[in-house]
Formats: structure tokens, C-alpha cells, sequence
């Protein structure tokens, strides 16, 4: 691999191609997917791993001098991972301190930004309600174990509970959504429920898993990690905490009218025109 990468570079130099930076993806299966061999291996940035056959080097096997060539060479080395990698791997965290600036950080730029508006300040106010939960505190840190499995959480959804809702409500819909992603633009949605009835004033922590009991006609609609389920906090590591707006909407009607193929977007739209009431918690999660 760095034999490949100096090639590389030597390559576009010798045709006075101006190079600012390298950048490589080491999110590799290799060997690890082909042997069958420990996949927990797969995405971790291992110096010294040769895992493909054939192959009697390691794919790095000088790092600290890698990088620090080129670094001479005034070329910044950049690297696209897995995010828990630069926590659980101490190579890396090694050659970060034993070479200076020999990581160009990508993202930090993208971090930078205002704190967005919270989502329903800017819709047409409505009434409120109370939504308790055994799990979580409003404005207060979410636990592990509902943080996303990508950012090692268990990815359960914590237990709601609310009440004092509006005599006129119909049916609920449960929402989870993160205003402080970026970039996308458009937050983050983590959870969309759909069509409880309005006996339903609980719901039990796990409720959002893929498995999960749920009252009858109730359904998950695609989050956007594409899961028809609950998706725990995975804010970026070193980022400001994000806030995680757990809203339960009460309608004017028994359900709404779209299926499990909407797009949180278009049950939000829907929402807009059923909702009579909404209750809200806002717990925090940061990693790093």
C-alpha cells in the first residue's frame, strides 16, 4: 500500500503535476474477508497486518517514516476510516504524537458552524404535553446504550412515557431527530413511529428495534441510516454535543397516511397538518 502511494506520487511529480496531499482509504477486507479469519480485524488500521496471500510485507511497514517523508516533501497524508479507529487503535495514536502534524485532520472545517435552530421552533405552535422517560433527562447526556452501534452503543431506544395530551387526540407519532448533524444541511432523522393508537400513552426501552412488539398498526418508517427501526446517537467524534429532539405528536387523526417506504421528510409534512399537540425531550450525546 505504500509502495503503491509513493508510486504514486512520484509518478504525478515527474510530470510536474503539483500534489498537495495524499489521501487513503483504509477501510480495507482484504485477505480478512477471503480467509474467513477474526472479522472484529476488518476497517482497523494495523501497521503490521498482512492478511493477503501472497503478500509477505506489511502494508506499512515503516510508518513513521512514511509519513514523515512526506511531510519533508511538504505533502500532507490524510486518512478515510472507520471514526472509532482513531480511538481504538493505538498505532495510530502512537505515530500521531511521535510525528507532528503528520495527519491532515479532514472535517474539522466542517464542524465549524452555527448551532441550528431547534425544529420546532419554526413550525405553527401547537400545545404541549408531558413526556417522561426511566431513561434519559431532558438536556442531559444520552447513555451508551443508546448510542448507535457504529459508535458502540447497544442501539436501544430509551423508554417514553407521556401524558396530559389533549382529549382529542387520535393517535401519536414518535420522532427522534437531530438538528446539530452536519453537513447534511437537514439534521438527522433517528427514529420515526408511526400510527400508535391512542390507547398507547408508553412505550418499553427497545421499542424501536427492527423486532420489536408494537400496538397494533403501528410501523417504523426508514431513518436515515436506511433502518426501518430506532438509530442511536453517532454525532462525529470531537464534535459539540448534539442535541436528540424525542418528540411525541398527538393527531387529529387515527393515522397517517403514508406507508413504510416514506421518507421522514414526508412524515414530517404530514405531521405539520395533524398534529394538536407535542410533547419534547432534548438529551444531549457527544463522543470524544
Amino acid at each position: 500500500m505504500v509502495w503503491c502511494s509513493d508510486r504514486v506520487l512520484a509518478g504525478q511529480r515527474g510530470g510536474s503535476f503539483p500534489i498537495d496531499g495524499i489521501v487513503l482509504d483504509l477501510f480495507w477486507f482484504g485477505g480478512i474477508a477471503q480467509q474467513g479469519v477474526d472479522h472484529s480485524q476488518m476497517g482497523r488500521l494495523g501497521w503490521d497486518i498482512t492478511d493477503d496471500p501472497g503478500v509477505d510485507d506489511p502494508y506499512f511497514p515503516d510508518p513513521k517514516g512514511t509519513l514523515a517523508g512526506y511531510a519533508a516533501q511538504h505533502v500532507g497524508f490524510a486518512l478515510i476510516e472507520e471514526s472509532y479507529v482513531n480511538t481504538t487503535t493505538p498505532t495510530y495514536a502512537q505515530i500521531g504524537q511521535d510525528v507532528p502534524n503528520a495527519f491532515v485532520r479532514v472535517g474539522p472545517s466542517v464542524l465549524k458552524r452555527p448551532v441550528a435552530p431547534d425544529p420546532y421552533d419554526l413550525l405553527p405552535p401547537v400545545p404541549s404535553f408531558t413526556l417522561d422517560s426511566d431513561d434519559m433527562e431532558d438536556g442531559q447526556p444520552l447513555g451508551l446504550e443508546f448510542a448507535h452501534s457504529s459508535a458502540g452503543g447497544a442501539n436501544l431506544s430509551p423508554q417514553l412515557r407521556w401524558s396530559g395530551y389533549p382529549s382529542s387526540a387520535r393517535g401519536f407519532v414518535v420522532t427522534v431527530y437531530d438538528p446539530d448533524a452536519p453537513p447534511t444541511g437537514c439534521g438527522f432523522w433517528h427514529w420515526v413511529l408511526v400510527n400508535l393508537p391512542a390507547s398507547t400513552t408508553e412505550l418499553p426501552r427497545g421499542s424501536g428495534s427492527p423486532d420489536a412488539r408494537l400496538p397494533s398498526g403501528a410501523f417504523h418508517v426508514r431513518n436515515d441510516f436506511g433502518e426501518r427501526s430506532y438509530g442511536g446517537a453517532a454525532p462525529p467524534p470531537g464534535d459539540r454535543p448534539h442535541r436528540y429532539v424525542f418528540a411525541v405528536h398527538a393527531l387529529d387523526t387515527q393515522e397517517l397516511e403514508v406507508d413504510e417506504n416514506a421518507t421522514p421528510a414526508y412524515v414530517g409534512f404530514n405531521l405539520t397538518f395533524h398534529a394538536v399537540a407535542r410533547a419534547t425531550m432534548r438529551p444531549t450525546y457527544a463522543i470524544g
